[in-house]
C-alpha cells in the first residue's frame, strides 16, 4: 500500500465531495485523489477511520492498522477486511501480553501468549471470574483468594462448590441448602441427611405416608403394620418432620410404587401412646394402629419386633416423633 499524506487543499477538481469539518484532517493517494475508502482523522472526537465507504460515518468496516517493530516485524494487527474483526498482539520472538491495571496501578488482568495464560488478580488483589447464563444471571463463579468454584441453578443457588484452599467439596439442593460434604483434610464425608435408607416397593393400593412403620408382606412388597409386636417390622419411612435420608440405597426406576425406608439414624415415626406413654428411650415396636409404633412394654413379645428407641417423650394420643432407629 503506498504511502499516505494530508493535502492542504482537499478541494481539488477531482474530488467532488463534502467539504471537511474544521477539526477534520483528510488524507489523499498519489494521485491527489481523496480516498473515501482510507483513512481520516477527527480532532474532536479524537479519531482515526480506517477503512469504510463512508467519510461520515466512523470506524468504518474495512480498515487495517499494523504497527511494527524496529524489525519491521508487525507486533500489533486489527484487521476489519475480512469475515471476522480481527486484533493480534505478538509475533515471533516477541510474544503478545495484553493488561489491564486498577486505580492502583496494578497489574489485576493479564493475557501472556509466553505463559499461555490468563491471569487474574495478584497477591494484594484476588482474582475472580463470574459467567453468566442468557437469563443474565450468575452460573459458575471463580475465587482467587479462596481457590474456590462454586456452580449455580437457574434461580442462582449454588449446587456445587469446591474450596482448594480447604479441600472440601460440598453439594447442594434445589433450595440452595447444603446436603454433602466432602473434607479433604479430615478425610471425612459429611451427609448431612439424618438417617440410612433403602427403597423398597410397597403394595400399590396403600397410602403410605412418611413416618409409617413398614414390614413384610412378602419378598417383594413392604406395608404397613397393622398388629402388635410384629417381627416382620422392617423400619419407618424416611424423610417426616426435620429429618431428611442422608443416604438412600437401591434407588432404582420401577413400575411399582417405591419409598425411602430408614434402617438405621435418626427418623421422625408416627406412634400411638393410647395405652402406654412413651418416654425418652423406650423400646418401640409395631402397634396395631395400621403404621405407627408404641412402646414396647411387655419384653417377652418384644424379641424381634423392636423398632428402634424414642428420642422425645409422647404422653397420649397419636403424633409424630423422632427415633433412632435399630432393629432388634
Amino acid at each position: 500500500m503506498p504511502p499516505l499524506k494530508p493535502r492542504s487543499n482537499p478541494f481539488s477538481d477531482v474530488q467532488k465531495t463534502r467539504k471537511p469539518k474544521e477539526d477534520e484532517r483528510i488524507f489523499f493517494d498519489k494521485d491527489q485523489v481523496r480516498l473515501d475508502n482510507g483513512l481520516r482523522f477527527q480532532k474532536k472526537r479524537a479519531e482515526l477511520q480506517i477503512g469504510g465507504s463512508d467519510p461520515t460515518t466512523p470506524l468504518g468496516p474495512a480498515g487495517r492498522l499494523g504497527i511494527m517493530d524496529q524489525g519491521s516485524g508487525v507486533v500489533f494487527y486489527l484487521n476489519a477486511s475480512g469475515k471476522t474483526a480481527d486484533a493480534m498482539f505478538g509475533n515471533e520472538g516477541k510474544p503478545g501480553r495484553l493488561a489491564f491495571k486498577n486505580n492502583d496501578g496494578v497489574e489485576v488482568v493479564v493475557i501472556d501468549a509466553r505463559k499461555q495464560g490468563l491471569f487474574l488478580g495478584n497477591t494484594d488483589f484476588p482474582g475472580n471470574l463470574s459467567l453468566y447464563n442468557e437469563k443474565k444471571s450468575s452460573s459458575v463463579k471463580l475465587d482467587g483468594k479462596k481457590g474456590g468454584i462454586t456452580l449455580f441453578n437457574e434461580s442462582e443457588q449454588p449446587t456445587v462448590k469446591l474450596l482448594g484452599s480447604e479441600g472440601e467439596i460440598t453439594l447442594f439442593n434445589k433450595s440452595g441448602q447444603p446436603t454433602v460434604k466432602l473434607l479433604g483434610g479430615e478425610g471425612d464425608i459429611q451427609l448431612l441427611g439424618a438417617d440410612c435408607a433403602e427403597e423398597f416397593s410397597v403394595l400399590p393400593d396403600e397410602e403410605i405416608e412418611p413416618g409409617s412403620v413398614l414390614v413384610m408382606q412378602n419378598e417383594s412388597y413392604l406395608t404397613a403394620c397393622d398388629k402388635a409386636y410384629d417381627t416382620r417390622v422392617a423400619g419407618v419411612v424416611s424423610g417426616a418432620g426435620d429429618f431428611k435420608p442422608g443416604l438412600i440405597l437401591d434407588k432404582k426406576a420401577s413400575k411399582d410404587l417405591r419409598v425411602p425406608v430408614a434402617l438405621m439414624g435418626k427418623v421422625f415415626c408416627l406412634v400411638d401412646a393410647k395405652h402406654t406413654p412413651i418416654k425418652v428411650g423406650d423400646l418401640l415396636t409395631t402397634s396395631p394402629v395400621p403404621g405407627y409404633a408404641m412402646k414396647a412394654s411387655n419384653p417377652s413379645r418384644a424379641f424381634g419386633a423392636v423398632i428402634g428407641k424414642a428420642l422425645r417423650e409422647h404422653s397420649k394420643g397419636q403424633g409424630l416423633i423422632p427415633i433412632l432407629v435399630g432393629l432388634q
